[in-house]
């Protein structure tokens, strides 16, 4: 019968901890990012043998992919009334998971292009809409 009040003992404090330490998600966040776009920029410069067009036409279709699923997403979203929410789970995806299993599974290091491109593009996507997100709650913290 204690157990109920151990777990939410402990519930308690790794609540505490997780928002004592929140900052640091960002910190983990980036590091990732970094390790990954240097495992493809080492395998583009080391062993890549691909011409500049193959690689331009992977940067395109990351791009053009990630907004086709931003834009479903939102769309999707709106009609619930979650355009956030239904954008992030359509957009978003792991692609450190992507670009680790490329770079070790397969021969051509350069599949790891698309899914590191991927990465970028939904960081800058979801910057601009944390930046518009921001500058709308300031618009209207000064109209009240």
């Amino acid at each position: 019968y204690r157990i109920p009040y151990y777990m939410q003992i402990g519930n308690r404090m790794c609540i505490s901890f997780f928002k004592q330490y929140e900052w640091m998600s960002i910190l983990f966040w980036s590091c990732a990012l970094m390790i990954n776009m240097s495992a493809t920029a080492y395998s583009i410069f080391t062993r890549g043998n691909a011409f500049v067009g193959e690689i331009i036409s992977m940067l395109v279709l990351a791009l053009i992919m990630c907004c086709l699923q931003f834009s479903l997403g939102n769309w999707i979203g709106r009609r619930f009334g979650e355009k956030i929410v239904g954008a992030q789970g359509i957009g978003q995806k792991n692609t450190a998971l992507g670009i680790w299993m490329a770079y070790t599974y397969f021969s051509n290091p350069l599949t790891t292009i698309y899914a590191a491109a991927y990465s970028v593009f939904q960081n800058l996507y979801n910057s601009m809409q944390m930046y518009f997100y921001d500058k709308k709650k300031i618009k209207n913290t000064f109209k009240k």
